[in-house]
């Protein structure tokens, strides 16, 4: 269990698979990469991580890179995803019911059986939804 938790690290593929990462933190530390330390980067890096049937109700994943990422059954109800690179990503049977999508990036993502679509918001501004498997 990582409740709450703030991250700022490159995690290319990490497994959090049937974690529960309710309300934890993945967005930038910092809104400009080396700001009050010489140690962060610029968005958080996930490509390649693995959250299948992981609980991530209210987490932000907000400008976070999750290219391939696997997402499959996972609850990100009431998720900030805002700017968030999901290209290439499985979200198929995930729970994006309330999720704030603004700006996220579905570019060849697997959306087939997403729940919650139809509650989430900014799903007009998200990007490449047309490239999507849905």
């Amino acid at each position: 269990i990582l409740q709450r938790v703030r991250v700022q690290a490159r995690m290319d593929g990490a497994d959090f698979s049937d974690a529960d990462l309710t309300e934890a933190d993945f967005s930038p530390y910092e809104s400009r990469a080396g700001e009050g330390t010489i140690t962060t980067v610029r968005r958080n890096e996930l490509m390649n991580a693995k959250f299948v049937n992981a609980r991530m109700v209210r987490v932000n994943f907000s400008l976070v890179v999750m290219r391939f990422a696997d997402l499959r059954g996972a609850d990100l109800t009431e998720a900030k995803l805002r700017n968030t690179e999901l290209i290439g990503a499985n979200l198929e049977g995930a729970n994006l019911s309330g999720a704030d999508l603004t700006g996220a990036d579905f570019a060849r993502a697997n959306l087939k059986g997403v729940r919650g679509l139809d509650t989430a918001i900014g799903l007009d501004a998200a990007h490449n939804l047309d490239t999507a498997t849905r």
